[in-house]
């Protein structure tokens, strides 16, 4: 069983960072939902109850409903790379502060961590063209499942930790919850026998670190400085990590007896074209979220431009 690639790098990095402050900044570790309720981290860390936190923005809908998980990934947008490009020199990081200016959050720019594709869906029937996913009752999160709720499917949240029995007890068809080395670890492999591979769903996740203000104006410079610098290196520490992670995973997928095939090119084109159509409404209704699509967009055109995709 693997290791969560993501707890395993942030752990190593909060001993270096104690080792690096001389032992004057400690950080423990809690995983989801062990100290507070998954998916109210934004909310505790807002209210001082909790002094940091590594969390999706997608998770913060209920506090900004429109732009917010558009920061954890577009659908048909930016891989992780070239997210992480748009954050530094493209406008995003600004763009997260603008959106989070209400709020008694410090966002560390750029800092926390990205992942690789996730695994489009775990599904106990195959999937194989536009109408196999009319009616699908499946787990999802964010503009995902969004559109694939507009595509037909019955689309349910509900934290990650409750997928595999609600799979077992029939409750849901299908789920997506992370990429497929994190899915492994999980043990996700003993529920649903399709994997379904590509990035157009979501091509990336970035996890953001949010840290209470006025904890954070407590720490001398110096330390602001070092949890910066850390935090920012472990970025792609773990984006890498999760490529040689997801590879072997896919894999072992194979190997403990998963179907595990690449999205169907007609499912892919449907799902464009409803995410298109998704992003368009979203932007014609809120200026904010017209400001944030065209910037991610305006940016990946300029990459593409002279790149395939990074």
């Amino acid at each position: 069983m693997l290791v969560d690639p993501k707890n395993q790098k942030w752990m190593e990095m909060l001993d270096r960072m104690e080792v690096a402050s001389g032992g004057r900044l400690e950080i423990d570790w809690f995983g989801a939902g062990d100290i507070v309720e998954q998916q109210m981290e934004f909310e505790t860390v807002n209210q001082g109850a909790l002094d940091f936190a590594l969390t999706p923005a997608a998770h913060w809908k209920k506090f900004i409903p429109g732009p917010a998980p558009m920061m954890s990934y577009v659908s048909g947008g930016l891989t992780g790379v070239e997210f992480h490009a748009w954050l530094m020199y493209g406008g995003g990081a600004e763009l997260m502060d603008e959106m989070l200016q209400d709020f008694d959050l410090h966002v560390i720019p750029y800092g926390g961590y990205i992942t690789t594709p996730e695994t489009w869906l775990h599904s106990d029937r195959p999937l194989n063209t536009p109408a196999d996913i009319k009616g699908l009752k499946f787990r999802g999160s964010g503009d995902g499942g969004e559109i694939l709720a507009r595509m037909g499917a019955a689309a349910s949240f509900f934290p990650s930790s409750e997928v595999y029995e609600s799979m077992q007890r029939g409750v849901i068809d299908a789920y997506e919850v992370s990429t497929p080395a994190s899915n492994w670890s999980r043990g996700l492999q003993e529920v649903g026998q399709y994997v379904y591979l590509s990035a157009s769903r979501q091509p990336m996740e970035y996890m953001q670190c949010l840290v209470y203000e006025e904890r954070w104006a407590e720490l001398p410079d110096d330390l602001k400085q070092l949890v910066t610098s850390f935090t920012q290196g472990v970025m792609m520490e773990v984006y890498y990590l999760y490529a040689v992670e997801d590879v072997k995973a896919v894999q072992n997928f194979i190997d403990y007896g998963s179907t595990v095939e690449l999205v169907s090119d007609e499912i892919e084109e449907a799902y464009a074209k409803e995410a298109r159509a998704f992003y368009a409404e979203k932007s014609a209704a809120d200026p904010f979220i017209d400001k944030l699509y065209s910037s991610m967009m305006e940016f990946q055109d300029m990459i593409r431009a002279g790149f395939s995709r990074l």
